[in-house]
């Protein structure tokens, strides 16, 4: 991030992306300074960041710069240099700072989650829920993730055909770790449910493909697929070592992606294949970037 020179006031819209300790803080309160003194309307401003510590750091850091610059002319000067707002002396921090101040409880400074929470407050009907719902921090969305996980594991019937289930998902996943495993799984998946919450479409490849393809039709010997992988590794390994190592492994895992099973990761060769996946079916493929360009018999 450079603050070398602040943005423009014409651009509407800014977002600020850098690693901690790199001057986000400074740069937001520089630039929300610039907006009050040129718009003179706080409660139109929206500032926002991740962290309560941050958002309330934020607003202590804004009134203080303000306040400091009140105080006297020396302070105004140094916060007009240090915030690079131009045209900021002593009797406009006073101004603002009331403005600031009397506008405190419009005032859009904190959490995206509070100010997503606001909006949703706000249409309810619009987002399909009900106005009566509250933002579960970290400690509160973890115990209720662990009520969920309580209450499927506990009928032992019910616990067989989940454990059956996500056993299919991950590969064997859960014989290391069960819970951890199961948390990435579903954090993975949360984002794919909320967007497809019909579960008709789960599983259901008439639903994807109306019309299947040829992949889905077509009936594959996956253990001779397996053996020509496992048999090409030697003519790789003359081009590149590690990329003989990536289709030996592939060789290794490819039986495991039968059976409709999801959940896996694609890397390594296989993702580098389904990038020419038509041209391996109709044979016009004849070389494949992994590590170098392999020339495939």
């Amino acid at each position: 991030m450079s603050t070398n020179a602040p943005a423009p006031l014409h651009e509407r819209n800014l977002l600020i992306e850098a690693s901690a300790g790199s001057g986000k803080t400074h740069h937001l309160v520089g630039r929300f300074l610039r907006l009050l003194l040129a718009f003179r309307k706080p409660d139109q401003i929206i500032a926002l960041t991740f962290t309560r510590k941050a958002a309330g750091e934020f607003f202590d850091r804004i009134l203080g710069a303000l306040a400091d610059a009140a105080a006297s002319d020396n302070g105004a000067v140094k916060a007009a240099r240090d915030f690079q707002v131009a045209g900021l002396d002593r009797q406009t921090a006073r101004e603002l700072l009331r403005l600031a101040t009397d506008s405190l409880h419009r005032l859009s400074l904190g959490t995206l989650d509070s100010f997503y929470s606001r909006v949703l407050r706000s249409f309810p009907a619009e987002f399909g829920i009900s106005g009566d719902f509250e933002i579960l921090d970290e400690a509160a969305e973890a115990a209720a993730r662990q009520s969920v996980l309580d209450t499927i594991l506990a009928d032992v019937g019910d616990a067989d055909a989940f454990l059956a289930a996500f056993r299919q998902a991950t590969f064997g996943a859960e014989e290391k770790q069960l819970l951890p495993n199961l948390e990435k799984f579903v954090s993975s998946y949360h984002r794919l449910l909320i967007a497809c919450p019909d579960r008709d479409r789960w599983t259901k490849a008439g639903a994807i493909w109306p019309k299947p393809p040829w992949w889905l039709v077509e009936k594959f010997n996956v253990d001779a697929i397996a053996k020509a992988l496992d048999d090409a590794t030697a003519s790789i390994a003359s081009q590149h070592k590690s990329a003989a190592n990536g289709f030996a492994k592939l060789a290794e895992e490819l039986p495991g992606f039968s059976g409709g099973a999801t959940g896996r990761n694609i890397g390594g060769v296989l993702e580098k294949a389904l990038d020419q996946f038509e041209g391996f079916h109709d044979g016009s493929v004849t070389e494949l970037q992994y590590y170098k360009l392999l020339q495939l018999d």
